[in-house]
């Protein structure tokens, strides 16, 4: 009986090996991502308070309010990033494309939305370098009322702008 049973476990081992032995290949496939850095719960959802400005300060061309300065922060940033970036998007001012859209009443009026002298409007982007000690990012900002073509009129003020980061 033994005889027997290693007659046929031999042949299917030696069937198993040449079957083997043809060749077979595996096509794994994935993807390698980074983990972003989190959005300081400050500012996750930020309101800012622009003071209220006269209307007849706004009542030439180019003319604006005082600025308010505020920052939005990344932090826990994994050690292997090296930049942020934000987008900034929202509804653009009809007469000046890179401010934003007042959703108030108050007439010829604006946000402006800034940093270092330059106006971010829609569709703009602001890169700013991770902090390798602190593994944290900032962005200085600043906003105020803004009267592309003056003769604004008194009403209430308010602008939506929506932040979307990307990491390398």
């Amino acid at each position: 009986m033994k005889g027997y049973l290693a007659a046929v476990v031999l042949p299917l081992i030696l069937a198993g090996g040449a079957a083997h032995a043809a060749g077979t290949s595996i096509d794994v496939k994935g993807r390698v991502v980074a983990n972003p850095c989190t959005v300081d719960t400050d500012s996750v959802k930020k309101n800012i308070t622009v003071p209220s400005t006269q209307a007849h300060a706004l009542i030439d061309p180019a003319s604006g309010g005082d600025w308010v300065n505020f920052s939005l922060d990344v932090n826990k940033c994994p050690v292997y990033l090296k930049t942020v970036t934000v987008t900034f998007t929202g509804p653009a001012d009809k007469d000046d494309a890179t401010t934003y859209q007042n959703t108030g009443d108050a007439k010829n009026v604006s946000l402006q939305l800034a940093a270092s002298d330059i106006n971010y409007g829609n569709g703009s982007t602001l890169q700013v370098n991770v902090d390798q000690s602190a593994h944290s990012a900032t962005f200085p900002l600043a906003a105020r009322m803004y009267s592309a073509k003056g003769g604004a009129t008194q009403g209430s003020f308010g602008a939506v702008v929506n932040f979307d980061f990307t990491y390398q």
